[in-house]
């Protein structure tokens, strides 16, 4: 009876675990952008991304990531640990653009983002330190 009380405890302890943390597997894969906090508008009102194909930004089992613009990349490493969210060695490459505004938006926000939510398996929003929602993405289908 005590080995099962055990086993039944170390189970719970499992699935509790489980239902609130995140690890990169959550997360890892192919995203669209959706919307983003523009740095040229006033704060607090998202942009909705009007492109397509959609701006893919990929998050690897290794570790790093790729975000394509519809001119440059973006790319370096990420960590996640329960729901913290952070990037580092971001780099970038800096093709003269047309029209630049999400891309320098994006350089700005992506080093910002310090949490995450997951809103079922599609929806993967990305926040600054304040609370506020800097990136919005759905999964690539």
């Amino acid at each position: 009876m005590k080995k099962f009380l055990a086993l039944l405890t170390g189970f719970a302890i499992c699935i509790s675990l489980s239902c609130c943390s995140h690890n990169n597997n959550d997360i890892e894969g192919y995203w669209h952008i959706e919307e983003y906090d523009c740095i040229f508008t006033s704060r607090n009102q998202l942009m909705p991304i009007t492109t397509y194909p959609r701006l893919l930004f990929t998050l690897s089992a290794d570790g790093s990531f790729l975000c394509n613009t519809d001119c440059n990349t973006i790319s370096g490493k990420y960590t996640v640990d329960d729901n913290e969210l952070h990037f580092s060695e971001i780099i970038w490459t800096e093709m003269a653009c047309e029209n630049d505004i999400m891309e320098r938006s994006l350089k700005v926000l992506i080093p910002q983002i310090s949490t995450y939510d997951l809103l079922g398996d599609t929806l993967l929003n990305m926040y600054g330190t304040n609370g506020t929602r800097l990136i919005s993405l759905s999964r690539r289908k």
